[in-house]
């Protein structure tokens, strides 16, 4: 059997990317008691992992999957390192002064200041509470090194290595790597510039192509691929592979919620918006549910809510009263409506979709404080679900009649508008940054979390909630 055509190291790998900053936020955040052996944990799982799921079972395997050779998966590889660096991760290229200047505050934090971060400036009572995963690693490699700009490099190859991974469980489960799964992955979006049309009219229309970021029908989003990477691409990457996995791991119900609980350091949102499937695959396979794994899972994704219920807004979660529902059926039809009919055949007995589009639709409607963070969030693990889907079906794009070829063509096209203009507003102020016009927040971050984050609430939780009085570690606690 060639390389190439061995799932073990690819979802071995997978889960090492996630399991990795588990580690460290269990060491860094909690009483060794605790730490200690739930790291012992991790370590079995992923031994138990190795070796009862990737090696044992996947090497019986005969042959290889169609559209698989190792020069088409070199150039994939190659467009998604391209892809990853161009969105600003690490530096390398220009980053966004609102998202990139919010992320690269909490990892300036996380390198500059002991863990657990906690009220460094000692005349607050505060600690930095947020999903922070995908910073943890490479802050450890800047804290080790002594160097910020080896930690934004080690940020940068973490991005690329996960990004890699979930693009090769994508063309696993497509069935084949071929460069049109990459293309509709990178570019796929629902009608974002025709709900602008429709919302807000023409005014500011040449500009509002290239800054559709942050478009929401009214608190509802369902954000592309683009714009997970290059503006939410500490919760996007994990998001990406979590699924993956899950949609490996479904009908194992052992693994599943160990899993899934794998999913709340990055994305606590997302995590939400995919309970509902979880819970079916796990009460399918009831008796086998109740494994090792899955108990170490539960205790650690109790911790980490306790944690999170320190953050200042988890108190305010509640239904947002600025949603409207004729916006919301606006929202649905452009964003899901458009593909639907392309791959209606494969999705409408797919229960996993519509467990999934029925979380968000039920989340689309709840906040955090005044925050929009659920609406516009927890349409992401339906959306990418979708994605890959028509991905997949589009390797059939050959046998389709010819009006169903011109009609996807031109659903497709106006979808990728709004991510071709996400490239291109990169391009542009690129340009301009090496040009010496503008400068990069990599260049200007926000010094310190507390004092200048504008997002300061987002982060910040009460040194008197049940984590900080009883779990997490004596040497960080206020005197």
């Amino acid at each position: 059997m060639k390389d190439a055509c061995k799932e073990s190291p690819l979802y071995f790998a997978a889960y090492v990317w996630l399991l990795i900053p588990y580690i460290l936020f269990l060491g860094g955040w909690f009483h060794l008691w605790i730490s200690v052996p739930l790291i012992a944990f991790i370590i079995y799982a992923a031994i138990y992992i190795y070796f009862n799921t990737c090696v044992s079972r996947e090497r019986r395997q005969t042959g290889c999957m169609p559209g698989f050779n190792k020069k088409r998966i070199f150039l994939i590889l190659a467009l998604v390192f391209g892809w990853v660096i161009f969105s600003g991760i690490g530096g390398v290229f220009w980053q966004d002064e609102w998202d990139h200047g919010f992320r690269n505050g909490v990892f300036f934090d996380l390198v500059n200041h002991p863990w657990p971060v906690l009220d460094y400036e000692g005349n607050r009572q505060e600690l930095l509470c947020y999903y922070f995963g995908f910073w943890l690693p490479s802050a450890l490699f800047a804290k080790l090194t002594g160097s910020m700009e080896a930690g934004y490099l080690f940020q940068l190859l973490y991005a690329v290595i996960g990004a890699s991974i979930a693009m090769m469980m994508v063309c696993r489960y497509a069935g084949a790597a071929k460069l049109r799964i990459l293309f509709i992955f990178l570019l796929f979006c629902g009608w974002d510039i025709v709900a602008y049309l429709l919302l807000d009219g023409y005014d500011g229309f040449a500009n509002a192509v290239f800054d559709l970021k942050d478009l929401s029908y009214g608190y509802f989003s369902a954000p592309s691929t683009a714009i997970q990477l290059y503006f939410i691409y500490n919760q996007g990457i994990a998001i990406w592979i979590v699924l993956m996995l899950l949609l490996k791991v479904k009908d194992k119900a052992g693994m599943v919620e160990f899993t899934w609980a794998l999913l709340s350091i990055y994305s606590p949102i997302a995590a939400a918006a995919t309970v509902l499937p979880v819970c079916v695959w796990t009460i399918k396979d009831w008796k086998h549910a109740f494994s090792v794994l899955n108990l170490g899972a539960t205790i650690i994704g109790l911790l980490t809510l306790s944690f999170y219920m320190s953050n200042r807004r988890a108190a305010g979660f509640s239904l947002n009263p600025g949603a409207d529902f004729l916006i919301f059926i606006l929202f649905l039809t452009l964003s899901y409506g458009v593909y639907l009919p392309f791959v209606w055949k494969e999705i409408r007995h797919d229960y996993t979709f519509w467990l999934l589009f029925g979380s968000m639709c039920i989340l689309s409607w709840t906040r955090l404080g005044d925050a929009p963070d659920m609406g516009i969030r927890c349409a992401i693990p339906s959306f990418l679900y979708l994605t890959i889907v028509v991905a997949k079906k589009s390797l059939s794009f050959e046998k389709w009649p010819r009006l169903r070829k011109v009609l996807f063509i031109l659903v497709f096209t106006i979808g990728a508008i709004s991510p071709v203009g996400v490239y291109a507003r990169a391009a542009y102020h690129n340009l301009s940054y090496y040009s010496g016009r503008i400068n990069s927040m990599k260049s200007e971050p926000y010094p310190t979390l507390f004092m200048d984050n504008p997002c300061h609430d987002n982060f910040i939780g009460s040194t008197d909630s049940f984590y900080a009085r009883y779990l997490m570690p004596k040497r960080a606690r206020l005197s």
